[in-house]
């Protein structure tokens, strides 16, 4: 059966009814006019007050549908504007404004037509043809109006009124007409030259490569003042050259920046002689500084000085080729030579010395020091660092190789001196002291004596010392480097380290080399091994100090990385078990709660997943969560804000609990809804729902007074 549904109506009163409800249609039927209400469709709208909505909007009626009841597209008195199927209206009048056809035009008498956009907006007109303005003669000018613009016919102008004068629109004109700038000599002359006239009578020109200016006129003035501190500022700056018929008079600085030939003398009378470039090439055949001896071959320079200074007190000075010092050679700074050097005389072979309180002899490829003598003679090369009075320090600073070879070899540091040998690259690098011998003598290499107070080793890559048979005899060894190698491969070889105490601060020391195998050494102890606070001993790892700590950690360099692996079974007997860590990953499928074996009474704790969070809103506060079992309601519950008290959680907020979020949610329980509380599903609060509710069974609502239907569709069916 269909359904009707009725709303409130008249069909006397012109006005919407008293009272009309929130939501409630009501019609007038009553013949409707500008002036009454009747004809009309109302709604109500709003809070309500004895029934009656704050608002009643008209909301359509017959008064308004026949406004539409005429031609489309044809303008009709007392009615809507309907557009045809061209979207077209054949007249439209807006005030005193008609439009029609193509033409607007004003319908008052002598009444002017404005364009007035709003703001910063501007009038706009979009094509590609130009815009017609008015023509006439000079008699016929007007309005007299400031901004006007016209034709004059008489002069063939365009011209426009400054608010005191009809001025011509075509280039820059005076108003008299005698001075002005014209673009060609005739129109369509198309000669492509400005020319410039003052009071009727040409004074300048310019085409395309030519600025002329007229005989008349007899000075020009630049009269800007900035000052020049290169080519390309200053006051006047032209990019190609200049010619000068006449005299060129400079009053301040002469600055040349490009190549310039003075076939003369050229002299400077009071002045320097300066570059503001950061290379400055003196006395070469050409411009380049191409260092191919292309300039004088002799020069002569500074003849008459008694102090020449060269360069300032810091940064380097080339001489590219051999330099001859007839006098002494004093330098109180540092001195790099790059190519091959001899320190003393080689016929004569007179004796040469270095001074200086800190030596330093640094080679980047081979570096030879040495002596030569006669053959048959006798000969001693000595490194000393000797001062009687203070200390004294010799550094043989090496980047690739350096070898001290010879029958043999001293390496002294008397009294308070200090000797040095230091390897030092970017790269690794390796300073070998080593005693070979291909006969069958012995070689030794002896480091300090019985009496040697103290030898320091240190690198900070690698350090060798190699030989059949190393020996240290010493009161204290003290080694300091980053990696320490004690290796003692091949038959026979030996370590002996005889001292009252040794020292080794080492990132890593190896002991290396059964006799003649290569392998790591046996290293047996008997009894306990104390290493700082950890004690091994039998089968037992524990710690010697109060913290009761021990530490596992197989990267010490890269902070809480690396993997301790432990092969076999895990057994952890204590109270408290913490992982610190971002990432658990566990095979086992199932989680076992509760204890290892299953409980025999009934312990009134929860079962579940406790864990730490931060509630961020208002004033923020950390915060506990749980999900899980609950022993008191035997339900499985999530708590987001909840109490721990020894394993029993509950809601901070009474019956609060927290969201969740699924899929798909199926429901086992059969339990018929009876009322609101009694149900497979009892929901506390609202539901919404975006898609379709399809039951089986009936909808029923809690009661006439309490149960609303709104916003559905009530589809009363086809007959």
């Amino acid at each position: 059966m269909a359904s009707i549904i009725r709303i409130k109506r008249s069909g006397t009163a012109a006005s919407a009814p008293t009272p009309l409800a929130n939501g409630e249609l009501a019609y007038s039927a009553a013949g409707g006019t500008q002036a009454n209400g009747g004809d009309r469709l109302y709604i109500g709208f709003g809070a309500e007050t004895a029934g009656n909505a704050a608002n009643t909007y008209v909301i359509g009626g017959k008064y308004f549908t026949d406004m539409l009841d005429h031609v489309h597209g044809t303008l009709t008195a007392n009615s809507a504007i309907i557009v045809d199927d061209n979207k077209k209206i054949d007249e439209l009048n807006v005030d005193n404004i008609t439009i029609n056809g193509n033409k607007i035009s004003s319908t008052d008498t002598n009444g002017n037509i404005e364009l007035d956009p709003a703001g910063t907006g501007y009038v706009h007109i979009i094509g590609t043809n130009g815009v017609v303005i008015p023509v006439g003669t000079s008699a016929q000018q007007g309005p007299a109006v400031q901004g006007a613009i016209r034709y004059n016919s008489d002069i063939s102008q365009f011209e426009g009124y400054s608010g005191s004068n009809w001025s011509s629109l075509g280039g820059v004109r005076s108003v008299d007409g005698l001075t002005y700038i014209t673009a060609e000599s005739t129109p369509a002359g198309s000669d492509d030259t400005l020319r410039f006239y003052t009071n009727g009578t040409l004074a300048m020109s310019v085409d395309t490569d030519t600025l002329d200016i007229e005989s008349k006129i007899g000075t020009v003035n630049i009269n800007a003042t900035t000052a020049s501190t290169a080519y390309t500022n200053g006051a006047l700056v032209v990019d190609g050259g200049v010619g000068i018929a006449g005299n060129l008079n400079v009053q301040g600085d002469f600055a040349v920046a490009g190549a310039q030939t003075i076939s003369g003398d050229f002299g400077i009378n009071g002045g320097d002689l300066y570059s503001n470039q950061s290379t400055f090439n003196l006395l070469n055949k050409d411009t380049e500084a191409s260092l191919t001896n292309d300039g004088p071959s002799t020069v002569n320079a500074f003849l008459g000085a008694t102090v020449v200074s060269i360069g300032s007190t810091t940064g380097t000075t080339t001489i590219n080729h051999n330099a001859h010092v007839l006098g002494n050679l004093e330098v109180d700074g540092t001195v790099q030579i790059d190519s091959a050097t001899t320190i003393g005389a080689s016929g004569a072979r007179v004796a040469t010395t270095v001074y200086g309180t800190t030596v330093s002899i640094t080679g980047s490829n081979t570096t030879t020091m040495g002596v030569e003598a006669a053959t048959g003679t006798a000969i001693t090369y000595e490194l000393k660092a000797d001062n009687s009075v203070g200390d004294a320090n010799m550094d043989v600073n090496v980047k690739n190789s350096y070898t001290l070879d010879a029958t043999a070899i001293s390496i002294d540091a008397t009294d308070n001196s200090n000797l040095t040998i230091t390897t030092n690259s970017a790269s690794n690098k390796t300073l070998t002291i080593d005693a070979i011998n291909s006969g069958a003598g012995e070689a030794k290499i002896i480091v300090g004596t019985t009496s040697t107070d103290r030898i320091d080793l240190t690198s900070s890559v690698k350090t060798t010392i190699g030989s059949d048979e190393v020996e240290i005899n010493v009161t204290t060894l003290d080694v300091n480097a980053t990696n320490v190698t004690i290796d003692a491969t091949g038959t026979n070889n030996s370590i002996i380290a005889t001292t009252d105490s040794t020292t080794v601060n080492s990132d890593s020391v190896t002991i290396r080399g059964t006799s003649g195998s290569g392998d790591d050494a046996n290293v047996t102890i008997t009894g306990e091994l104390n290493v700082d606070n950890i004690r091994i001993n039998g089968n037992t790892i524990s710690s010697t100090d109060a913290s009761n700590v021990i530490y596992i950690d197989p990267a010490p360099v890269d902070n809480n990385a690396g993997t301790l692996v432990i092969k076999g079974n895990l057994q952890v007997d204590g109270t408290t078990t913490t992982i610190s860590s971002s990432q658990i990953t566990i095979d086992d499928p199932v989680f076992t709660l509760g204890g290892q074996t299953a409980p025999t009474t009934d312990d009134n704790l929860d079962r579940g997943i406790k864990f730490n969070w931060y509630d961020s809103s208002g004033a923020g506060a950390a915060k506990i969560g749980f999900f899980g079992y609950d022993d008191s309601t035997a339900e499985f519950v999530f708590i987001a804000n909840a109490t721990d008290t020894n394993s029993v959680f509950a809601p901070v907020d009474s019956g609060i609990f927290g969201n969740a979020r699924f899929g798909k949610l199926a429901i086992a329980d059969t339990t018929e809804a009876t009322n609101t509380t009694s149900a497979a599903v009892v929901i506390a609060g609202g539901l919404g729902i975006l898609k379709n509710i399809r039951t089986a069974a009936d909808i029923i609502g809690a009661g006439a007074a309490t149960s609303d239907i709104d916003g559905f569709n009530i589809d009363g069916g086809t007959y």
